[in-house]
């Protein structure tokens, strides 16, 4: 766990990740919420020194070995409360929590502990502290009683929330096994996956050779009409400009119908400067010698009507003419 301290990805320290995702193989693994241990690890007896007796594995797998368990009175038991995010870090916090506690020295102190329980925003971690030459003393009469000094054993404390197993007296041999038959099962996974998607893909692969029958057609059609389909697409984008257009215009009044007979009714002595129409509603700005009497003219032409001039009129004294402004409706039935 200490190289994941130097674990670092474009300036990010990523040793947080790599903590949590060890954590999480480890409760895969080993922990009773998967159900993978129980289904898969070899299962072990567990032995107090007192049982134990001649020969005791002689018929068993000698691989496999037993848990010799640690009588209460040689074991210091306590609880530790933790927030659950520094769950990644509770091997670290035990360590010093046994430094801090323990009567013995660190040289001579065993340890273990165990998640005892997850409740909301706490965990309850149980630690056991015992003296290695307890766990010694243990192995070595062990060894005597069952005439196998070299019978893989686990050595385990209990508690209440169950065995604690010491750190450092693990059998070995047993997460080999275990992890060889997790193996065997992700290979059989595997192999079962591979089939399904075998079986999945085969209609496609039987049917390849007629889609490419299919395609070959269709490549040919396409290059018959690859004449049609260009006038084809030319005609549609020439519809779609019209519509566009039409689109365009169609709030735009026509100005030209009205603009040459008001040109038509206009006299040589007056100018326009502008004309504006807004639906039936017709603006016109400019000079006149009279703009009265042009006011009187556009009224009774019987093409306007309400023919009023929003300002006074003024006199421009540079042009010599009056500056005027008309507003009109236009007649619905002289426009059609």
């Amino acid at each position: 766990m200490a190289s994941s301290n130097q674990l670092s990805l474009f300036g990010f320290d990523l040793s947080v990740l790599y903590r949590r995702a060890v954590l999480g193989v480890e409760q895969l693994l080993w922990g009773s919420e998967a159900g993978l241990r129980e289904r898969l690890c070899p299962g072990l007896d567990i032995r107090k020194l007192e049982e134990l007796e001649p020969n005791y594995a002689l018929g068993q797998d000698s691989q496999t070995g037993f848990q010799l368990l640690v009588p209460d009175s040689f074991v210091l038991l306590s609880e530790i409360e933790l927030p659950p995010n520094s769950e990644i870090y509770l091997e670290a916090v035990v360590a010093g929590h046994v430094s801090s506690n323990s009567p013995f020295s660190m040289e001579e102190t065993c340890w273990g502990y165990l998640v005892k329980e997850r409740r909301g925003q706490v965990i309850v971690a149980e630690v056991a502290i015992l003296a290695r030459r307890t766990i010694s003393e243990m192995l070595s009469e062990a060894a005597a009683k069952t005439n196998l000094p070299d019978l893989p054993v686990d050595v385990l404390v209990a508690s209440g929330a169950g065995y604690i197993p010491v750190v450092g007296y693990q059998n070995s041999g047993r997460r080999k096994r275990y992890y060889s038959t997790l193996k065997q099962y992700a290979l059989r996974f595997a192999v079962v996956m591979a089939g399904l998607l075998f079986l999945v893909t085969l209609p496609a692969i039987l049917t390849s050779q007629n889609a490419q029958q299919y395609a070959d057609l269709a490549a040919e059609t396409t290059e018959r009409t690859r004449e049609i389909v260009g006038v084809r697409g030319q005609l549609v984008e020439a519809q779609a400009a019209v519509l566009a257009a039409n689109d365009f215009f169609s709030d735009y009044p026509l100005y030209r119908r009205w603009l040459h007979r008001i040109a038509e009714l206009t006299p040589d002595s007056v100018y326009l400067n502008r004309m504006a129409m807004e639906g039936d509603e017709v603006t016109i700005t400019g000079l006149a010698e009279n703009a009265a009497d042009y006011q009187a003219l556009l009224t009774g032409s019987g093409l306007f009507l309400n023919v009023t001039a929003p300002s006074a009129f003024s006199l421009d004294s540079r042009a010599g003419r009056e500056r005027f402004t008309l507003t009109m409706r236009l007649i619905p039935e002289v426009e059609r």
